[in-house]
């Protein structure tokens, strides 16, 4: 008869792995993002929806062809880059990915901007906001992130079943 303790130490490493699967860190190109000034600035995002590609995704600005910003989504992440010198007195800017959903975000770089900082970062049922309320900004700062987005179907399903098929045989043995 097997142990209790082996069937928790079982369990314990199959609940690790699940928390260990990795996630898709890999591409977003193809992925449509939307981007939303949802403060009380007055600028806007163009377009407010792309498809995620080499080069700029979105410009932000008064208008479409007075850009202050340009946001440039990659691979792995997004960079966010001042063309004009700024203050951004009441934006906020909501990013989202409708194709793969953003699970966890890193700040990788940032550079210059006044008045920012990690805590101007935050991430709510897959929408990414960037408070930009209060900072002051000159051409060529930014900042640089990474995304997490959620680990494909196909290694959730894979772990379950390797997690049902060792339950299982604990229980086969148990009746042994």
């Amino acid at each position: 008869m097997i142990k209790s303790t082996s069937v928790f130490a079982a369990l314990a490493a199959c609940t690790a792995l699940l928390f260990t699967v990795p996630s898709a860190h890999a591409d977003q190109t193809g992925d449509s993002v939307s981007c939303a000034q949802v403060g009380g600035g007055n600028f806007i995002c163009t377009p407010a929806t792309s498809v995620v590609g080499p080069g700029t995704t979105f410009t932000v600005g008064p208008s479409a062809v007075d850009p202050y910003i340009n946001v440039d989504l990659f691979a792995g992440g997004m960079t966010l880059s001042f063309v004009q010198d700024a203050n951004l007195m009441n934006t906020i800017l909501d990013f989202s990915d409708s194709t793969t959903p953003w699970m966890s975000y890193a700040l990788l770089s940032q550079s210059g901007m006044t008045g920012f900082s990690a805590s101007n970062l935050s991430l709510n049922g897959g929408v990414l906001e960037v408070n930009l309320r209060g900072t002051s900004n000159l051409a060529g700062n930014g900042f640089t992130l990474s995304f997490d987005q959620t680990p494909e179907p196909a290694s959730i399903v894979l772990l379950g079943t390797g997690m049902l098929a060792m339950l299982e045989t604990v229980r086969r043995r148990q009746r042994a």
